[in-house]
């Protein structure tokens, strides 16, 4: 489910679990940007090993490069949970 897709009443409910600061003045569009933004801050926070365990724990039948960096594990987190940008993410695989 991609987040614009959510209702504002759903994003500003998200907004407000992440301590998104005006987002009672927001748009519908600006919630959408603000929860993303803040879902990424929250999860650059997370160490890279507990991220990498996540990501493995979405993608069980791939083998993930293990090398992968924070920002492309945070992306792919956020894809998994709808609040990636509405592209296509690649899963990078060992040979």
């Amino acid at each position: 489910m991609d987040a614009s897709t959510w209702t504002k009443d759903e994003l500003y409910d998200h907004a407000q679990r992440l301590d998104v600061e005006g987002r009672s003045q927001m748009t519908k569009d600006e919630l959408v940007e603000a929860v993303r933004a803040a879902e990424a801050a929250r999860l650059r926070q997370v160490p890279t090993w507990d991220l990498r365990a996540r990501v493995k724990r979405l993608y069980v039948r791939r083998r993930l490069r293990t090398s992968m960096p924070k920002d492309e594990l945070v992306a792919l987190l956020l894809e998994a949970s709808g609040l990636g940008r509405p592209r296509r993410v690649c899963v990078p695989m060992i040979g």
